[in-house]
């Protein structure tokens, strides 16, 4: 793992960063809103189908260490709301939702810095969550 990727990681973790004693309908809306920025940022670059692959894979990726993520024949085609991962994670603990939540994030934007460099989505990331960088809510 070079330095930009823990940069990657580390945006990931800030902008998940869950307040202390956090209940899991908080820590859901939080990945969920960070998914949701990162779609809007992502689709003009990749189109929609693109987006939703990589989230489809990055769940998919995820469910072997995280159970509460829903296999992808119940998921729903939407890469808008994330109604499914939604449910998912609402099915879990506030600990697991978050783990799960953070997983799929990481993964998804693992998989797009091995398509277009590192470089290229670090600033996309940046710029999907400006807010979160400088210490607003999404």
């Amino acid at each position: 793992m070079d330095k930009s990727d823990d940069e990657r990681q580390l945006l990931i973790l800030s902008v998940l960063s869950f307040e202390e004693g956090a209940n899991q309908s908080a820590v859901v809306a939080q990945v969920v809103r960070a998914l949701q920025q990162l779609a809007v940022h992502f689709r003009p670059l990749m189109g929609s189908s693109g987006f939703f692959a990589l989230y489809l894979r990055s769940v998919h990726l995820n469910r072997a260490q995280h159970a509460c993520l829903a296999p992808l024949s119940t998921m729903e085609r939407d890469d808008t709301h994330f109604t499914a991962l939604q449910a998912s994670l609402s099915s879990a603990d506030t600990e697991q939702a978050a783990r799960a939540g953070i997983a799929v994030i990481e993964t998804l934007t693992g998989l797009l810095a091995g398509l277009i460099g590192l470089p290229l989505t670090m600033r996309l990331l940046t710029t999907a969550w400006a807010n979160a960088a400088e210490g607003k809510p999404l």
